[in-house]
């Protein structure tokens, strides 16, 4: 395959969460008239966590997302605070505010690319085993979430059903699955 040469790149939008970004690419050995242009929407990466406690049970949270417009079921986490390095120790701060939970044992289950066509980043999900309530949940300003603790012998029926449907929950869920998280 040939590589892509790209002649400018641009901002156009800066938002709070992510910045669309035009760029004039070309492949290698195409004239510069088939130059075109593309987007793509630069994230922060996302950390994401399937937390499990002693008996069993994984913590999810129950929020009003404006993308769909919908109330959704998924796991704890979200995109790294702009200082932020480390995914897990971004997975352990948003566990801890969005659920109040904490502690446990710690691992990494593994990274995708959530939308590789449009998005440069990266989602990384971790498995907490054996956590537990610390103290109460402290959402970010503009959040609205509910705990629920599922068993994890339900997840299966959550996702066949719709009630759990969002395609970075989903694949993290597969992960906990394959990886024997559960």
């Amino acid at each position: 395959m040939a590589r892509w040469l790209i002649r400018e790149r641009s901002v156009v939008f800066r938002a709070v969460r992510f910045v669309v970004e035009r760029s004039l690419r070309r492949r290698e050995g195409e004239p510069e008239a088939s130059e075109r242009d593309y987007y793509r929407l630069l994230f922060r990466d996302f950390a994401i966590v399937c937390a499990v406690t002693d008996d069993g049970q994984i913590v999810l949270v129950r929020q009003f997302r404006h993308g769909n417009e919908t109330q959704t079921l998924e796991l704890p986490g979200g995109i790294l605070d702009e200082h932020e390095a480390d995914p897990m120790a971004a997975a352990r701060r948003e566990l801890e505010e969005e659920t109040g939970f904490g502690g446990g044992d710690w691992s990494v289950l593994g990274e995708i690319d959530p939308a590789p066509a449009l998005q440069n980043n990266r989602a990384v999900f971790f498995l907490a085993r054996g956590v537990r309530r610390l103290g109460p949940p402290r959402p970010d300003a503009g959040e609205d979430v509910a705990i629920e603790l599922t068993p994890a012998a339900k997840i299966g029926e959550l996702i066949a059903t719709g009630a759990i449907r969002g395609a970075l929950m989903v694949a993290g869920l597969a992960l906990l699955r394959e990886k024997g998280g559960v």
